[in-house]
This record gives C-alpha cells, structure tokens and sequence, in this order.
C-alpha cells in the first residue's frame, strides 16, 4: 500500500516498452503561491511515505509479497526512481518477475532500457546485476513496428492501383558467385528483448547508446529478430548512429537476413520509411559504415509485389521503395515543392552512392576471374565456354560449362524490372535505358569501352599470328589438322565443323 500511494499513475515515465504516453505532470502546474503550499504539503508527505517503506523493509518486509499486480519493483522501475530500485534489490527484490500477458508479459529489464533519461541508464546498470535473463521476450511477438505501418491513405491507392511500382519478371539475382552467402542460423521472431527496445528509442540518442552498450558487455544477443526487426536494423530505424557503432563493435551481424518490411540492414538504411531521421550526408555515412562492417551490398534480396517476386540487391529495394512515393518519383521535377524537391535530391544522391558502390564490388569480385573467359561469356550472352578434356579410352569429347555473371545496369543498378542491353560495342556492360546507355557513355563507359576494344582487337592480333605459326610448323592440312583446329576453337564453332565432316561423309 505504501508504494501504491508513494507512486501515483502520473509520477510514472512516459516509455516505449509499454507504449505509454503518460507524463510526469508537476512541472506544468502553475507556480501559485497555492499551489507551492500544495506542492510542499505533497513533497511532506511522500517523505513520510518514503520513510514508511524504508523502515518496513528494515524490519523484514518481503519486497516479492505482492497479491495485486504489478510486482512492487515495477512502481520504481517505471517512476524512474534509481534509489528506490537500488533498495528493494539489496532487500532481495527479484527481477524475473513479469507484468501480465495482457499489459505486454514485460520485465523490470525491458522497462528500464526504455525508460529516457540518465535514470534510465543508472536503473539499467542496477538491474543488470542480478537479472537471470538479459534476452527475455516480451509477449508481443505479433506487433508490427510503428513505422512500417502503411498509412491508410497509401494503404487506398496501393489497392486502387494494385500497387505495382516494378514490372518483376522473377528475376534470380546476381549468382552464388557473386556474394557470400549467409551461413550463421536463421532466427525466429519473437516478443522484443530490452536490446529490441532500447535500439528502438528514439529520445536521447547517448542515453540510449549506454543502455545498449551495458546490455552488450553483459553478453545481451544482437541477432534476435521482432517484427522482423534486428536490434541493428531498429538502431538504424530509430536514427541512433552510436546505438548502430556499438552493435557493429559487439557481434552483431549486418548481413542477418531479416524478415519483415526490410531485409536486410543495409535495406533500412536506404529505405525511405525511416529517411526522416538523418541528413543525406549521414545516411550516406551509414551506408559506408555498414559495408566497412562486411555488409554485402550483393547479398540476395526478394521484392514482392502482389502475386509477382523477383530477387534483386539493396540497390533494387532502395530503387522499389524510391519508386513507391509516386509523388517525389513520377512528378516532374519543376512541379514539385521546395521540400519535395529537397527530398527529391536526397534521395538521388543515396541512390547514386549505392550504386557506385555497387559497380565497385562487381568489379572488384569480376577481377578476381580470367578477364578472356569473362569477356566471351558476356559476348556470347549465354556465358558457355568450352572445355576439352580426355576420357580414359583417348578419346575427347567438348563438355560445356556456364560461366555465369551479373547482368545488372552500369548507370543506375537496377537488375529487377528492367530490360537490359549490351554495350553493341564492347559488349561488356548492360544498361536499362537510353538514358542510362548516355550517362554511363559520358560519364566513365567511354574510355573503358576504347581501351576494351583496343585491348580485344590487339588479343586477336595475337591470336591469329600465333594460330599462322603453328600451322607452318605442323604442316598439316588433312583429317586430324582440321580436328586439332575446331578443338582449339570450341563451342559452337566446333560442333558445326565436326558436323559438316560428318555430312560429307554420308554423301560421299
């Protein structure tokens, strides 16, 4: 009963956990000289009330004898009151105790790492002591986080126009080749942990960082899953670059595959349902950040859309969420607001940036294979080479092996829903659209595609004064010369050479 009157619903800390939107009311009260007589007499009062507890507990007063609910432990936890806390744990409070399902199945943990303030960290680092479970879920797995929500006005018009940003043609995504697959275990969603929570605020952004940086040092686990949400990818939601540099610093994983609106921790760094949070600049900066942190911006993603899928990159879900706000994507640029048109570059600017990024990686990865074979793959458009080899009897026989790559557009990055062409001169890029072909032509492609054809004209010059001096040392021109040529050509060439042998044989 001393606890119930000590902390009134309005003493009570307005927190996440427990969705609550209660304030602490004093300090709106007008400044009276009534009301500073008031205001003592309660301050009087709740001393006394203060000095009733601490002596029930000195005489032996069991913290845990609770017949009503909540556990007397939560009034402190939620009023934010350290000392009080810090007292009923010396008496042997417990800190396995929860709330009811119907209020959430929350513990004193998860309320404290949602409480704001330096209170809430002080509580935290108390709790922390003595709690037997620091990934305790709550019972609200089936919540959905607030701002993936779709707001009923774009709810309607996803419905009046079935929603379809892309035109998916069940794309595969880049091949295995490509990107590391993820190999650690896939984990299940569930309630929120106090992480989830505390990477979930959004109200002091250091106070929130020192919450989960004790979670963290008291071996908290940062590859849970609520809502389809990591702790990383709510940090990166929430807006908390230094909730992001701690989580990254402890273990926790940028290439979990997630399960909810974004797939990944790089998709909600350049979704634009949490964009409000961060400059461009910094939105820049977490995408560097991320992939510093061995995120990979090649990893698989699936887009849906209705009954069509397709799998793309992070760079085709920024493009599939970019193209979702139809007003800043599909209205001319000169109609737009000043505010639109400032979203409109930001978002550009991101979009270009991955992209970049993007193009370096495949680059990068395309490096490490013969540059020869890559090339007569992505001339031939059906990436098959040939190769002979030799069966136990002596004789051979051409066995085709695909060499896959990535198609993917070398201006804008989109491998999903669009129409991709060859470079007709190099035919080493492709690119989605004219304007596409023009940009990357004037930007960089110009003076790659020059020195490729340089490259490839001088490698056939080679190749041809090479084929010219072996067949003057040989000397042969019958039966097995001409076998021993088709062989080194391969392929198709090879078949049809073989082929027509064949056909002259029968007619003669």
């Amino acid at each position: 009963m001393c606890f119930i009157l000590f902390y009134p619903e309005e003493s009570f800390k307005g927190n996440i956990a427990e969705r609550s939107l209660h304030s602490y009311k004093w300090s709106e009260q007008s400044e009276s000289s009534e009301t500073l007589n008031v205001a003592e007499d309660i301050i009087s009062e709740r001393q006394k009330r203060w000095e009733t507890i601490q002596l029930l507990l000195r005489r032996g007063a069991d913290p845990n004898a609770s017949w009503v609910p909540p556990h007397i432990l939560f009034f402190a936890v939620k009023a934010a009151d350290a000392e009080a806390v810090k007292l009923l744990l010396e008496r042997g409070a417990r800190t396995d105790v929860r709330l009811p399902s119907k209020l959430g199945g929350l513990t004193p943990l998860h309320i404290a790492a949602s409480i704001p303030g330096e209170e809430g960290v002080q509580i935290t680092q108390y709790l922390l002591h003595s709690a037997p479970d620091l990934n305790a879920r709550a019972e609200d797995g089936n919540e959905i986080y607030g701002p993936d929500k779709i707001p009923q006005p774009q709810a309607r018009e996803a419905n009046l126009t079935g929603g379809v940003t892309l035109q998916l043609k069940n794309e595969a995504g880049p091949p295995q080749e490509y990107f590391s697959s993820y190999s650690g275990p896939v984990p299940e969603d569930g309630g929120r942990s106090a992480l989830h929570i505390a990477c979930e605020r959004e109200d002091n952004s250091e106070h929130a960082r020192d919450v989960v940086r004790l979670l963290l040092m008291h071996q908290a686990n940062p590859n849970t899953l609520w809502s389809g949400h990591s702790p990383l990818s709510l940090a990166i939601a929430s807006g908390n670059d230094l909730a992001v540099a701690e989580l990254l610093k402890h273990g926790a994983d940028p290439n979990l595959p997630l399960s909810g609106a974004v797939r990944s921790a790089l998709c909600a760094a350049v979704s634009t349902a949490y964009e409000q949070q961060r400059t461009t600049a910094q939105r820049i900066a977490l995408v560097d950040k991320l992939l510093e942190a061995g995120a990979d911006i090649l990893a698989p993603v699936t887009i849906r859309e209705g009954q069509r899928k397709a799998v793309g990159t992070a760079v085709d879900y920024a493009y599939y969420k970019y193209y979702q706000d139809r007003r800043i994507a599909h209205t001319p640029y000169h109609i737009l607001s000043a505010s639109e048109q400032e979203v409109f570059q930001m978002r550009r600017s991101l979009l270009e940036h991955i992209t970049a990024k993007l193009r370096e990686h495949v680059i990068l990865k395309e490096e490490e294979w013969d540059q020869e074979e890559l090339r007569r793959s992505k001339k031939l458009g059906s990436a098959v080479h040939t190769r002979v080899s030799k069966k136990k009897g002596g004789s051979h026989h051409v066995e085709e092996v695909r060499l896959p790559f990535f198609k993917y557009c070398y201006q804008c990055g989109r491998s999903v829903g669009v129409q991709l062409s060859p470079c007709m001169r190099c035919h080493e890029v492709f690119t989605c659209s004219e304007t596409c072909r023009r940009k990357s032509w004037n930007e960089r492609h110009r003076q790659e595609c020059l020195g490729l054809l340089e490259k490839s004209t001088g490698q056939a010059a080679l190749d041809a004064s090479s084929a010219g001096c072996k067949k003057n040392v040989t000397g042969k021109t019958g039966e097995n010369g001409r076998e021993g040529k088709d062989e080194r050509r391969g392929g198709r060439k090879s078949k049809v050479g073989i082929g027509g042998r064949e056909h002259h044989r029968k007619n003669d």
